[in-house]
């Protein structure tokens, strides 16, 4: 009689040999023990799959799936739902570590709240030696994240789980959000049921020199934009642009978001996030692309610290588009 868990544990991986066993081991030392492990090498090129295999051999329950050349974490995340079985799905990254009794608190939150179709945890930020950094205010309540989540992302990626049937009926992750997938399916699964962060801190969330660099935030903060628009196109219109882009586009957001006629809603977004991440440079220059304003006028701004002004730009803009994004 085949295996069937209650949770599927999806975790890809690229060249993550230096925390992987430590990752791999924080799984296997839950107290709840009912789940598979979905493991996807990414077409590593370190030791991440000799570790992979050493793991396999130690117990039934890894399943190890690999690529041969590295596809990317959202076609990898993607590859990886086909592969679950479970009931609820939860994330965990190559890198973090989650407490013994994460899986526990969250299966017993899912089981008791029918109508939520994810839960999240709040997380401590540790350092390469795992030594606590900080420990990040959570948001939490279904009604605080649904007030926050168009300007924020409430959720840690790795620290979720989710019902199989929640990520189903949204069809999972987009392939074309090379970035910010995690925050464009929260957006569409918030539309759909309800969602929480448990308080407890059963999730250490690493920062290290070999995680996503500071130099990929503004990419990070484009993508977030664009899956705000679409948010606000499903709220407004019933549906988004992104099977359109999907087709005449073969998937490339960045060409889609060219276009004239939304390029300039696309920067303002950019620039209220931007503001938002403490990224004030990119967010200058992003709001003087969608206004026409010189770069030399923003850029003297910046250099002043008048950071007021774009807060007043900011709300400004909201005000004018309030139906739309608010």
């Amino acid at each position: 009689m085949p295996f069937l868990p209650l949770v599927s544990v999806l975790m890809p991986v690229y060249n993550g040999e230096l925390f992987l066993s430590d990752a791999l081991e924080s799984i296997l030392n839950q107290s709840f023990s009912d789940f598979e492990l979905i493991l996807i090498d990414d077409g590593s090129t370190d030791k991440t799959t000799e570790i992979l295999h050493q793991f396999d051999q130690r117990d039934k329950r890894i399943k190890v799936f690999r690529h041969e050349k590295n596809l990317g974490l959202t076609k990898s995340l993607t590859f990886g739902l086909t592969k679950c079985k479970g009931e609820f799905i939860a994330r965990h990254d190559a890198d973090d570590f989650s407490e013994p009794e994460r899986f526990a608190c969250q299966v017993a939150f899912l089981r008791d709240q029918p109508d939520y179709g994810l839960i999240g945890t709040a997380v401590s930020r540790i350092d390469s030696q795992a030594n606590i950094i900080d420990q990040p205010i959570v948001i939490n309540g279904d009604k605080r994240i649904r007030s926050l989540i168009k300007g924020v992302n409430p959720f840690v990626h790795g620290s979720i789980m989710m019902r199989k049937s929640t990520v189903d009926t949204v069809k999972g992750y987009r392939n074309g959000f090379r970035y910010a997938q995690d925050y464009d399916l929260w957006l569409r699964i918030s539309e759909i049921t309800f969602v929480d962060n448990l308080l407890e801190r059963l999730y250490r969330l690493r920062i290290h020199p070999a995680g996503i660099s500071k130099q990929k935030l503004p990419i990070q903060i484009q993508y977030a934009a664009i899956a705000w628009y679409f948010a606000n196109e499903r709220h407004n219109e019933g549906s988004d642009s992104y099977t359109i882009m999907n087709k005449d586009f073969n998937g490339d957001i960045d060409a889609f978001f060219k276009l004239p006629r939304i390029k300039n809603e696309i920067n303002c977004l950019v620039g209220k996030f931007s503001f938002c991440f403490g990224e004030r440079e990119n967010a200058y220059q992003s709001f003087s692309h969608a206004h026409g304003i010189s770069n030399i006028l923003y850029r003297f701004v910046c250099r002043r610290n008048w950071t007021f002004m774009l807060a007043r730009e900011t709300a400004r803009f909201l005000m004018t588009q309030k139906s739309k994004y608010l």
